[in-house]
């Protein structure tokens, strides 16, 4: 537990959300491609979960999955290891990135430029110029419980 910062509160959450402009994040675990299900609310958007191919229970009822893209990440501004669920555009960028650098994306830091809101969002991908120290906190139980749950298949019999 730790104690509340009521001036800069800002709601808890396991996903990186980027703010506009520079985002600098650095990539942890080794990634994953897939393709996930979701549905627009008068809310927003309300994930289903991962498409689970033909025997997918959000195919069969005619939801249309997306490519995502999933690393474990530390989010420089939070300070924390979170989940980047990202898109096309995040995605293709940071493997991209990585491709014209003949380097792994865990290796430096990343700037997601980011401008525009919601469906009209368009994100660049570049690498920091500079390397930042990690927090020295231990992240590595946080790490584990991201793995767990959202890397692991979930059994659809709950």
């Amino acid at each position: 537990m730790q104690k509340i910062d009521y001036i800069n509160y800002k709601k808890p959450t396991d996903y990186i959300k980027f703010s506009q402009g520079d985002n600098r994040i650095r990539i942890i675990t080794s990634g994953a491609v897939g393709y996930s299900h979701g549905i627009r609310t008068a809310r927003g958007y309300k994930p289903l979960g991962l498409c689970r191919g033909d025997d997918c229970p959000h195919c069969k009822k005619g939801v249309e999955a997306k490519r995502t893209w999933r690393w474990i990440a530390y989010d420089f501004t939070d300070e924390d290891v979170k989940l980047l669920d990202a898109g096309v555009q995040v995605g293709n960028g940071i493997c991209e990135l990585a491709a014209k650098l003949q380097d792994d994306p865990q290796n430096f830091d990343i700037i997601i430029h980011k401008t525009g809101e919601k469906r009209d969002a368009n994100y660049l991908v570049t690498k920091a110029k500079d390397e930042k120290l990690m927090s020295k906190k231990d992240l590595s139980a946080k790490k584990r419980y991201l793995i767990s749950k959202y890397f692991k298949p979930k059994d659809e019999g709950k």
